[in-house]
C-alpha cells in the first residue's frame, strides 16, 4: 500500500536565488555567458506557466540522465588529467615521483568535476521547474527509498513516500562548484555571503526584529571572514613546513664528507623554524656556535673533505672513510666519551638534538674535549672534527668544552710554500695543503678583493680585524639572489658575490673568508652548524633557520683554530623575518615531541607533569563521593530552581490532544514520527469521525514548532479551535461508551 503523505516537507528557496547561484558560479568559473543562459532559461519557468506533468518514472529517468554525465564527465577528466599513463607507472613503480604525479591527477580530475556539477545535475533542476508537481518523490532518486518501496508492498504494509525539492541542493552544488576558481581574491567569499544572507532573509524568524537579525548576520560573516583569514594563515604555515620535512629528509641521508651549499641558487633561501637543538647552560658562559662539520676541499658551490670517497653504509653508520671510533671511557653510569687528553673545564652545556633514522652528526661547542650522559652505540671522529652519532633518536648529553680547540687536527702545512701571492696562484690551486685549496676560477675575485682591502704581506690579527670591517661596510646580508644579467652574469656565483652584487648569506661570506685567507696563506676551513641566540626560559631553543657557516682559521702563535665569522650580524634579524604567526603551534608540538622522547628513554619529566594534572583530579572525584553524596536534594524539596527552555512551538495545543489519545489506548513509541504514530492511531474505527481535523491539526502543529515563518494569527486560533473541538468530541466518544 502507497499512501503519498498530504502535506510534504517542501522548503523553496526564495525566486531567482538559483539563477544568481548560476550566474555567480559562471563568474568565478570564467563561464560567465554559458551561467547566464542557464540562468535565464531555469528562471523562465517563473514567465511561462506551462508545465509538464511528469511522473515519478520520468523524474528517475532523468535522475539516471545525470548520473550518466557524472559518470561519462569522471572518464573525461580522468583521462585529459593524463590519469591511465600515471596510475599505469605508479602499479609498475610506486615510486616518489609516480606518487606524485598519481596524486596530481587525481586532484585535478576532482577539479574538474567539482567545476562541472552544475551542469551535470541542470537537466534535473530544470525538470522540477517545469514540472506541474510541485515535489519530486524521493523513490526517484535513492535506490534505497525503492527498495524499502518494494518490500513494503511485497509484505502489504503501509509505506509512506516522502517528498522533496531539490532546489537547495541545487543551490549548495553551484557554490562547490564556484569554488574551483583561479582567482586569488575575496570575491568568493563575499559572493557566498551575499547569497547565504539572501537564503536566510526568505527563512527568518519573524517573532524577531530585523535590527536583532541583521546584527547577528554581520556578526557571523565578521567571523566567517575571521576563521578565512585564520584558515589561509594555517595553509601557509603547513607549507611552511615543507623545508622542514624536506630537511628532515635530507638529514636522514646526510653526508658527513661533504656539504652542498646554496651558492648559485635563485631565489629565496627559505629554512622552517623547527627547534632541532635544545642548549641549557651548566658551567660558564653559552657558545655562540654550534659546529656540526667542518670541510677543506670547495669544487663546484660545495664543500668536501680532503677524502673524497663516499660513504659505505648510510644505514648502520659502519665504514665512514676518514673516521675513527672513538672508544667509551665509562660506559655505566656516567657514559663518558673523550676526545682530548687535557680536561676541559670553562665550560659546561647540556644539549639535546635528534638523529633522524639513529645517525646523525652531534652538533658541539667549539673546544669541546669530552661528552658526558651521551648514551650512544658508537661514536665516529674524524681530524676536521666531525662527530658522528648511532644511537636512539634523541640525545641528551653534556658537552665540556676548554680554551683551546679539542677536536680538530692542526692543518696539513705545505712544505716550502711559494714566497709571494702571484707566484702561489701561477702554481696551482693546491700550494701542498688542502686547508690551503683556492680553485683557479676563483682566485682572480679573491685577488681583487684581497688588493681592494689591503690585506697584501699583513699579520693574522691585522688581517682578520681588516677584513671583518670590510665585509661589513662593502656588503649586505640576503637571503635573495636575482638571475645573473648584465656584465658579470658569466662569472661563477662567488665571484659575482665578490665583485658584482655583493650580497649573499652565511654560506657566500663564509666560502669567500676561508679562500681569502687561503690566498693570503693562512690555513682555513670552511663549518658548518648552529648559532645559538634565542632565549627560551632557563636555556636556549635553536631552530633550523639558525643554521649556520663560518671559517675556522689556524693560529701559529697560539697553536690552535679560531673561529672566525664575517657575517654581518643582521642575519639573525632578516632570518627572524621569516616566523610564522604559528610558531607558537610548532614549538608546542616540538615540545610534545621531545617529552615522549624522552619519556621512552625514562629520562623525560612527562611523569611530574601528569601526576600534577592526576592528583587534583582525583582530589576533586573524592571530593564529590565522600563528602557531597550526603547532601543532595530529595525530590521535591527546596533546591535550585532552572527556567524551562523555551523553544518555538512547545505551546501548541496539539501535545494535549496528543495524551488525551495516549491515554486512550494509543501511546507514541519512542522515536516514533507523529505522522507515522497519528496513521497508525488512525486506522482505529472509532477515531474516523476526527480523521480529517487530526490531519490538519497535525499540519498545523508541524508548521507551529518547525516553521521559521510560523503561524499568523488565523491560523494559530485555528489550531486552538480544533483542537478543543477534538478533545470535546473524544470525551464525548469515551461517555458514551462508558
Amino acid at each position: 500500500m502507497l499512501e503519498v503523505l498530504p502535506f510534504p516537507l517542501r522548503m523553496k528557496p526564495p525566486p531567482f536565488l538559483l539563477g544568481a547561484a548560476l550566474l555567480f558560479w559562471g563568474w568565478q568559473c570564467d563561464l560567465v555567458l554559458l551561467g547566464a543562459l542557464m540562468a535565464v532559461a531555469l528562471e523562465g519557468s517563473r514567465v511561462f506557466k506551462s508545465r509538464w506533468d511528469f511522473t515519478g518514472e520520468d523524474f528517475r529517468r532523468v535522475w539516471m540522465l545525470c548520473t550518466l554525465l557524472f559518470l561519462g564527465a569522471a572518464v573525461f577528466a580522468f583521462t585529459s588529467n593524463e590519469g591511465p599513463s600515471a596510475f599505469g607507472n605508479l602499479f609498475q613503480d610506486a615510486n616518489s615521483t609516480a606518487q606524485r604525479d598519481a596524486a596530481l591527477s587525481s586532484s585535478r580530475t576532482a577539479s574538474a568535476l567539482f567545476r562541472w556539477l552544475p551542469i551535470i545535475f541542470y537537466p534535473f533542476i530544470a525538470a522540477q521547474m517545469f514540472s506541474a508537481r510541485d515535489t519530486i518523490p524521493f523513490t526517484s532518486v535513492s535506490v534505497l527509498e525503492r527498495r524499502r518501496q518494494r518490500r513494503a508492498a511485497k509484505a502489504g504494509q503501509l509505506f509512506v513516500s516522502r517528498e522533496i525539492f531539490i532546489g537547495y541542493p541545487y543551490f549548495a552544488t553551484c557554490l562547490i562548484g564556484a569554488s574551483v576558481h583561479p582567482a586569488e581574491n575575496k570575491t568568493f567569499f563575499w559572493g557566498v555571503a551575499g547569497l547565504l544572507a539572501w537564503v536566510l532573509w526568505s527563512q527568518r524568524a519573524r517573532r524577531f526584529p530585523a535590527l536583532v537579525w541583521l546584527a547577528a548576520l554581520a556578526a557571523a560573516v565578521a567571523l566567517g571572514f575571521g576563521g578565512q583569514n585564520l584558515a589561509g594563515q594555517a595553509q601557509r604555515f603547513f607549507e611552511n613546513l615543507n623545508p622542514q620535512w624536506l630537511a628532515r629528509m635530507m638529514r636522514r641521508n646526510f653526508d658527513p664528507t661533504r656539504s652542498v651549499t646554496a651558492i648559485g641558487r635563485i631565489g629565496e633561501l627559505k629554512q622552517s623554524g623547527e627547534i632541532v637543538v635544545r642548549v641549557e647552560p651548566r658551567f660558564g658562559e653559552v657558545p655562540k656556535l654550534l659546529r656540526e662539520a667542518s670541510y677543506q676541499m670547495y669544487v663546484k658551490q660545495s664543500w668536501q673533505t680532503h677524502s673524497q670517497r663516499r660513504l659505505i653504509d648510510r644505514s648502520t653508520g659502519a665504514g665512514f672513510p676518514g673516521f675513527t671510533i672513538v672508544p667509551e671511557e665509562k660506559p655505566q653510569p656516567t657514559h663518558i666519551w673523550t676526545f682530548s687528553a687535557s680536561t676541559p673545564k670553562p665550560c659546561t652545556v647540556n644539549l639535546a638534538c635528534f638523529l633522524p633514522g639513529g645517525v646523525g652528526l652531534l652538533p658541539l661547542p667549539p673546544g669541546c674535549g669530552r661528552v658526558e650522559e651521551l648514551s650512544a652505540y658508537l661514536l665516529h671522529k674524524n681530524d676536521l672534527g666531525t662527530v658522528l652519532a648511532q644511537g636512539p633518536r634523541l640525545v641528551v648529553f653534556d658537552a665540556l668544552c676548554g680554551p683551546q680547540s679539542a677536536l680538530e687536527s692542526p692543518p696539513e702545512k705545505a712544505a716550502d710554500p711559494p714566497p709571494s701571492l702571484r707566484e702561489r696562484v701561477l702554481t696551482g690551486a693546491l700550494a701542498g695543503s688542502p686547508d690551503l685549496n683556492v680553485p683557479i676560477t676563483e682566485q682572480a675575485a679573491v685577488d681583487d678583493i684581497i688588493i681592494e682591502a689591503g690585506l697584501c704581506d699583513m699579520p693574522l690579527p691585522v688581517v682578520l680585524h681588516r677584513l671583518q670591517k670590510f665585509f661589513s661596510e662593502k656588503f649586505r646580508y640576503s637571503t635573495w639572489q636575482d638571475a645573473p644579467k648584465g656584465p658579470g652574469k658569466d662569472q661563477t656565483p662567488l665571484s659575482r658575490f665578490l665583485l658584482t652584487t655583493r650580497r649573499g648569506h652565511c654560506e657566500y661570506f663564509a666560502t669567500a673568508t676561508v679562500l681569502i685567507l687561503r690566498e693570503l696563506h693562512f690555513y682555513a676551513r670552511y663549518s658548518t652548524g648552529y648559532a645559538v641566540h634565542e632565549k627560551a626560559g632557563d636555556g636556549y631553543v635553536v631552530r633550523e633557520r639558525d643554521g649556520h657557516a663560518w671559517c675556522i682559521v689556524w693560529d701559529e702563535d697560539k697553536q690552535s683554530w679560531l673561529e672566525y665569522d664575517t657575517t654581518p650580524p643582521v642575519w639573525e634579524a632578516e632570518e627572524n623575518k621569516q616566523i610564522s604567526a604559528w610558531q607558537w603551534l610548532g614549538d608546542a608540538l616540538s615540545w610534545l615531541r621531545f617529552e615522549i622522547a624522552r619519556l621512552r628513554q625514562g629520562q623525560g619529566n612527562l611523569q611530574t607533569y601528569l601526576l600534577w594534572i592526576i592528583v587534583p583530579a582525583l582530589a576533586i572525584v573524592i571530593y564529590q563521593i565522600v563528602f557531597r553524596s550526603g547532601k543532595r536534594k530529595k525530590p521535591g524539596g527546596p533546591g535550585v530552581q532552572f527556567a524551562p527552555l523555551l523553544l518555538p512551538g512547545l505551546d501548541s495545543e496539539f501535545y494535549e490532544l496528543e495524551k488525551r489519545l495516549a491515554a486512550l489506548a494509543f501511546p507514541r513509541r519512542d522515536g516514533e514520527a507523529a505522522s507515522h504514530w497519528l496513521e497508525r492511531v488512525l486506522k482505529n474505527s472509532s477515531l474516523t469521525e476526527i480523521r480529517s481535523s487530526l490531519h490538519t491539526l497535525l499540519r498545523l502543529h508541524y508548521r507551529h514548532r518547525f516553521d521559521p515563518l510560523g503561524l499568523d494569527a488565523a491560523a494559530r486560533e485555528q489550531l486552538r479551535r480544533e483542537t478543543r473541538a477534538c478533545l470535546e468530541q473524544l470525551s464525548q466518544s469515551q461517555t458514551e461508551r462508558s
